[in-house]
């Protein structure tokens, strides 16, 4: 996925997503569509652009890195999305997610997807593995953390919960 253009990717899908659910909502969010509209021809679509940086991380153990980027549609709501390249060269969507992202982590090929809960002194975490038969990103775990330090410590400004 070295040098190519997230943002280009995560426009085709979109738009694909967009046209396959007849603007439902159940694969894209509507909003999704009209933010990303707010991109520019820039390589980083420009300052108000709402694609995060991706980072690459081999998550399907093959050697090859994945793409891990996200979509911010408002001020609190993002949707995640993983991407690979196939052995025929195609680029695919391994993993979309809908949420409200504390934290997105990689380890041991290993996706956790940290979210708030209603109880500040916990947060959500969904764990996704690569399934080699789905081809897929699967929801492997959900654990709910402690948020260390959190006794006398308020909300930070930022909304976030867990003092890290």
């Amino acid at each position: 996925m070295r040098g190519v253009n997230a943002l280009d990717v995560v426009r085709a899908d979109i738009t694909s997503a967009a046209e396959q659910d007849g603007g439902s909502g159940r694969l894209v969010d509507p909003r999704a569509v009209q933010r990303l509209a707010l991109c520019t021809q820039a390589v980083d679509g420009g300052a108000d652009c709402p694609v995060r940086p991706p980072v690459l991380h081999d998550l399907t153990g093959d050697g090859r890195e994945e793409l891990i980027t996200a979509l911010d549609i408002d001020g609190r709501l993002s949707e995640l999305r993983v991407y690979t390249v196939r052995d025929d060269g195609r680029i695919a969507r391994i993993l979309s997610r809908r949420a409200v992202l504390e934290g997105v982590e990689v380890a041991a090929e290993h996706l956790a997807v940290r979210e708030p809960t209603s109880n500040p002194q916990y947060v959500g975490v969904s764990d996704y593995v690569w399934d080699p038969k789905a081809g897929i990103m699967n929801l492997s775990q959900l654990t709910l953390d402690e948020c260390p330090g959190l006794t006398d410590v308020p909300l930070s400004g930022d909304s976030r919960r867990c003092a890290r």
